[in-house]
């Protein structure tokens, strides 16, 4: 695996066929989807304001096709998880993440895993998905078909938050290194702006 954090270069953009907004407005009317919104822009702001830490630059794109109809977008990036370098799927928690197959799902399951197959210094990590992500069934079919490992885990069933009953006891709780690092981030916020 050696040093290397990156992706191929020849994902660093989008292809020219759906890099422009109009051209995303046309695919996604011929291809509807309630994942609409997944365009490159929202991955371009995903990545200027969340990259760093587990995430390395750039965001690359898997774009395989059928001639010359395209099948899928795969958007990934570079993470790093438990020191293991994966090629991952961009974007927040569910349900703001996530990619497109277009046309038959299994066909285009099928070419994007043939396509990841090249990916192969890195695993590949596409999740956390949401359950009921109409990728999955697909995506884990042609996983299985090319005879790739699956490891599948069970995030969370549900977005409820345990609040304490106050600040105070929120602070409380917390160690004497997280409150030094909230103040650190408050007087960041106060002199940055």
């Amino acid at each position: 695996m050696g040093r290397t954090t990156r992706l191929p270069d020849v994902w660093k953009e989008p292809p020219g066929s759906i890099s422009s907004p109009m051209d995303w407005a046309r695919l996604l009317e011929r291809e509807p989807t309630e994942k609409a919104f997944l365009r490159p822009v929202w991955y371009r702001a995903w990545e200027a304001a969340l990259v760093g830490g587990a995430w390395h630059r750039p965001v690359c794109w898997l774009t395989p096709r059928k001639g010359e109809r395209l099948v899928a977008v795969l958007p990934l990036a570079v993470q790093r998880v438990r020191g293991i370098r994966f090629a991952a799927l961009c974007g927040n928690y569910f349900p703001f993440r996530g990619f497109h197959l277009f046309g038959s799902p299994g066909e285009a399951a099928r070419r994007l895993v043939a396509e990841l197959a090249g990916v192969s210094r890195f695993g590949v990590r596409l999740g956390p998905l949401a359950a009921d992500d109409p990728t999955l069934p697909a995506m884990r079919a042609a996983f299985d078909e090319a005879g790739w490992r699956r490891v599948e885990r069970v995030v969370g069933a549900d977005a409820i938050v345990s609040l304490p009953d106050s600040v105070d006891v929120y602070l409380a709780a917390l160690g004497n290194s997280k409150l030094r690092k909230m103040r650190n981030y408050w007087n960041k916020m106060g002199r940055d702006g």
